[in-house]
């Protein structure tokens, strides 16, 4: 908790053999994750936040062997640490998987939502008919910021065709999923607003 960014190294005893244990702090690195562990029943806390130690991750190897040459035992210590750094790469996908399957059910579906409600990048989610669906609250503050200069209100169950001077030419894009992610920007008022549009699939990977 106080040296977050350290990688400590610690040689030790395991079973009479002796081993070389690494670890690094394991840190909350997106709000995402923050929103998730403060909402999930089986926290130990609910006020985490964001960069907050959460665990360590840990490596243990032998080195008895190692041990005959500096020079092998620097070479062992390079390799587990990086090792440990791909551990936190499969752990942020074993996240990230663990989040797509909370959509299966009603009950992990409120938990995403709520995770949409907390993001602070502005969320809309429109129908195949372009028909806007979903606003966050970010994304309403956004538009509160803009309403002056706009020709229209935005509400839900519109056609996001209203954003675009060319409704066609938008609906062409997003018609394929293979067109996503696409990204661009126009002008409102002295605003520029960036848009991403992502594709979304059910579970059956259907867009």
């Amino acid at each position: 908790k106080t040296s977050p960014d350290e990688v400590f190294v610690h040689e030790d005893f395991l079973n009479n053999r002796k081993v070389v244990r690494v670890a690094i702090a394991d840190r909350l690195s997106a709000q995402a994750c923050v929103n998730c562990h403060n909402s999930h029943p089986d926290s130990p806390k609910k006020d985490w936040k964001l960069n907050d130690v959460r665990g360590v991750l840990e490596v243990i190897a032998p080195i008895e062997n190692q041990v005959k040459s500096n020079n092998r035992m620097l070479g062992v210590v390079v390799g587990i640490t990086s090792f440990a750094v791909v551990l936190v790469a499969l752990l942020v996908v074993g996240i990230w998987m663990f989040l797509r399957s909370m959509v299966k059910t009603e009950t992990e579906t409120a938990k995403v939502v709520s995770m949409m409600e907390n993001t602070p990048k502005g969320t809309m989610f429109a129908d195949l008919n372009l028909n806007l669906r979903y606003m966050n609250v970010e994304s309403k503050k956004i538009l509160e910021k803009l309403k002056k200069h706009l020709p229209f209100n935005v509400l839900i169950g519109q056609s996001i065709d209203m954003f675009h001077k060319d409704p066609r030419k938008a609906r062409k894009i997003v018609s394929d999923p293979s067109n996503l992610p696409h990204k661009t920007q126009f002008h409102v008022g002295p605003e520029t607003v960036e848009i991403e549009i992502n594709a979304v699939y059910d579970q059956n990977r259907k867009y």
